[in-house]
Parts: C-alpha cells; structure tokens; sequence
C-alpha cells in the first residue's frame, strides 16, 4: 500500500523532471533537438556503429541569406520562416534519423546506419525543395535556398570533430559555387602540413580560423585600399577614384575580396571593416582635395552596413572630422532585387539622399535589372556593369548600351562605363556620349601614394570625344568587386 501511494506521489515529480530534461535537449524555437542532445546521442551512434560496422552520414544544412531576411524583417518574421521550415523538414527526416537545431539558420542531421551515400545525396534535393517551398510561400523569403554539405563515417573519418569540418568544408564549397546546392565531392581530408593547413582555410574547412585572421587583420592593417580612377573624357581629368580592397594575410597569402567579403557579411565582420576603411579612405579625400577641389569617393554599402543604425552617426562625424562635405560621398548600391525592394532598405537610402550623400546603383544592367528602383529611389547616377560595356562595339551589344544610357540621360541621371580595358571598347563607349569611364585602359588600381601623380596626369589618347556637358559622379568603394 506504502509503496503504490509513493509512486503515486512520485508520478507528478517525475512528469515534472521528464519535462525539464526534454526542454534542456530541444531547441525551444523549433522544438528540435539541440546541440547537448546531439552530444549524448552522437556517441551512442558512434559506439553502435563501430560495433556493428555501419556507416554514419553528418549533413550540415546552411539557409543562404537567412541573416539578411532577419535585419530586413525582423525577428518574428525569421522564426515563424523557421518554424515553417522545420514543419516541412520533419516528414523527410524519418527514425532514426533526426534534425539538430545546430545554430540560427543551421541544421545537423544525423543518419545512422547509412546504406548508400548515392541515395543520400538523391534525398538533398527533397530538403532543397522544402526550402525553396518555404520561400514561394512567404514573398519577403523568395530568395531562401539553402547550402547542403555532408560527410560520412568511417568513410572520410573515424573522428567526430573531422567529420564535422569535413561537413562545414562541403558546405562552404558550396557556399563559394553560389549557394542554393549540395556537396557531391570528392571530399578532401587536408592533413597538419602547411600547404595542407593553408587550403583548409583557404576552402574554408574550419570558418573559426577564417574569422580569428579576418578579426586579426583589422588590428595589423593588413586589409587595405586601393584606388582605380574614373576618368573625365571632356576634362581630360580624374573624376573620381574607387577603392578596392586588398586583403594579404601572412598564413592565408592573397585572399580575393570575392572571398572574404561574404563570410564578413555573414559573421558581422563587414561592419568594423567598412568604418575603419571608411575613415581612411575620407581622410585622404581631404588630402587630395587640395589637388583637386571637386574630387569625390563613393561606397559601396552592402546590406548589413546599410541596416546599422551607426552608419549616419558614423559618416557625419567622419565628414565633420575632415572637413568632407556629405555631398562628396556616394553610397554605391549593387543592383540586387531582393535589396531594393524591402521597405526598410529604401528607406534607409532616401533618409541618406535627404542628408545630401548621393546615391548610386552599382553593375546596372545584369541579373535582375531594378527598372522599378530607378523613379522609386533618388538615384544620381547609374554604373553600367562591365559585361554590357564590354559587348558595345558589337552591333547587338551597342543597341543594348545605347538603350541604358538613353535611359539614364532621360531620367536625368549621369552614366558610368566600367570595365573598359581594350581601345576597341573605349571607342564604342565614347561614340555614345559616355563621358565617365573606368577600366585598367585608362588606368589600374593603385596605392594611395601614388595618388598626387595620377590626379596630374592626362588619359591615354581617346578615340574622337564629342564634346558633352558632365557634372560630378563619384566612384565607389567596391568591397567585392576586387
């Protein structure tokens, strides 16, 4: 009797203590397991599959842009795309298979007892299409895809921490190819050699490391500009100047900004990037100023600069600082559908035009051409992408260019032809009335000492100039281009 009352007072303490083991296992969000119950339960997989000889398959599924989605839209839009997401996956996912909550827009999942990694790679299309199916629901995530990389046990290797690089290796390859893809390999177990360290991190087996260097090179000044003119054809002079960034780590070498710049976006690293090159690139400014009173520089915002609520602060106390008017500077916007469109991005720009920073839109006529964005958005000026500018001496490709700078004359808009490097180009370009031009014709990038010289000097000999009314178009700041 004693001992059926005791578990009858039992019973409630047990259901309570039950309940509190489960929420510290799950992810409170999505309900999925977490990280600590993958820990227990990754072991045991471990110990059986070594017992029986099975095979184990670790997929990191990575949501491409989900990070912006959130800044544009806030949290609570983010987590109920999540939620959905989750709703979606669990059907795929059957036992005892099982999806981690592994970080904000992360997953893991775990197949033991692994058959066929032939198979396996056939059902990532099913998760991509779960994705995909999320965003065609939801308009402000049309562009939600997802990066899928995987790595199996013993197959690639018998330690857990390996297994889970050579993962994350999978899915950055993927990340680097242009996202919204999974990994189908070979996979590559780098060894502690130097040459075999510096392609981990070159392949980005190990972001950790990536993000500690990147960290480190703001500190070292490792990561500096350059500086490409854009010429005045009617002037004869340098218009403007954009600045590229250069990375050279002593461990990584050259890393290209096509590179580096999207992990900085997507681990907040952009942000101290921008301002801190921002302060240089205005200090010189006024420097060279002295020069060339109406000489102007331009920056190129991405999406995480633009949203933070320190970019004005920042900019006008940096203008004050060096005497640089606000209309000296130009914000470069790369035309990107999924960017122009939300509302709190344009705001954001039009609050910058009414503080008299202009405003351009950046590689025009490729992709996704933002006609829409061009009267909804105060810009000045519009830089027509080097893939058009470059096909202008051929008949189908002078209509085109001769089209977009119609357009931009017509909307009271200056144009800039970038990407001009043969003689050929720069004919075609100026037989369209373009008087802004930019390309290694008419001068490389160079560093900020050799400035004071090219501001002196004269273009190469152009192809006959039509003589056109300019006014002043700044450059940009390109953080990805170079």
């Amino acid at each position: 009797m004693k001992t059926s009352r005791k578990k009858e007072e039992d019973t409630p303490l047990l259901t309570l203590l039950a309940g509190m083991v489960r929420k510290a296992l799950h992810d409170r969000l999505t309900d999925l397991p977490n990280r600590f119950f993958f820990d227990q339960e990754i072991s045991q997989n471990l110990k059986d599959a070594r017992k029986a000889g099975t095979r184990i398959a670790i997929v990191l599924i990575d949501l491409d842009n989900f990070k912006e989605l959130n800044d544009a839209y806030g949290h609570k839009t983010g987590d109920l795309l999540l939620r959905q997401l989750v709703d979606r996956l669990r059907p795929l996912i059957p036992a005892p298979e099982y999806l981690v909550r592994w970080g904000g827009d992360e997953f893991l999942w775990v197949i033991p007892g692994l058959k066929s990694e032939k198979a396996l790679v056939a059902r990532f299309a099913d998760i991509l299409q779960a994705v995909h199916a999320v965003g065609r629901e939801n308009p402000r995530a049309m562009e939600l895809t997802a990066s899928i990389g995987h790595a199996i046990y013993p197959d690639h290797s018998r330690s857990l921490d390996r297994l889970l690089q050579l993962a994350d290796y999978a899915m950055y390859q993927v990340k680097n190819s242009g996202k919204n893809n999974y990994f189908t390999g070979p996979h590559h177990a780098p060894g502690a050699s130097p040459a075999g360290t510096r392609r981990i991190l070159q392949n980005r087996a190990i972001p950790s490391v990536l993000f500690n260097r990147l960290n480190a090179s703001l500190k070292t000044e490792n990561i500096t500009i350059v500086y490409q003119p854009v010429r005045d054809m009617v002037a004869g002079s340098v218009h403007s100047l954009e600045c590229l960034l250069r990375w050279h780590d002593e461990k990584l070498g050259e890393v290209l900004p096509s590179e580096f710049i999207p992990y900085a976006e997507r681990n907040g690293l952009i942000i101290p990037i921008g301002y801190t090159l921002m302060e240089q690139a205005i200090a010189r400014l006024r420097e060279w100023k002295r020069h060339q009173p109406d000489l102007r520089l331009s920056i190129n915002l991405s999406l995480p600069q633009l949203l933070d609520h320190q970019l004005y602060p920042t900019l006008s106390r940096l203008c004050a600082a060096h005497g640089i008017a606000h209309d000296d500077i130009t914000f470069e916007i790369t035309e990107r559908q999924s960017f122009l469109e939300r509302p709190v991005c344009q705001e954001k720009l039009k609050f910058l035009r009414r503080r008299n920073f202009h405003l351009a839109l950046d590689d025009f006529g490729v992709g996704w051409s933002n006609f829409e964005s061009l009267y909804k958005l105060p810009f000045q000026s519009i830089k027509i992408d080097k893939a058009i500018v470059q096909n202008a001496h051929v008949p189908k490709g002078n209509r085109v260019m001769k089209a977009i700078v119609q357009l931009c004359h017509g909307l009271g808009m200056e144009a800039v032809a970038e990407g001009i490097e043969t003689e050929i180009t720069a004919q075609a370009v100026r037989d369209l009335d373009v008087t802004l031009c930019q390309g290694f014709f008419y001068g490389p990038p160079v560093n900020d000492t050799a400035i004071p010289s090219l501001l002196r000097s004269r273009p190469p000999p152009s192809p006959a100039a039509r003589p056109r009314k300019t006014s002043r178009l700044a450059s940009g700041i390109d953080w990805q281009r170079w």
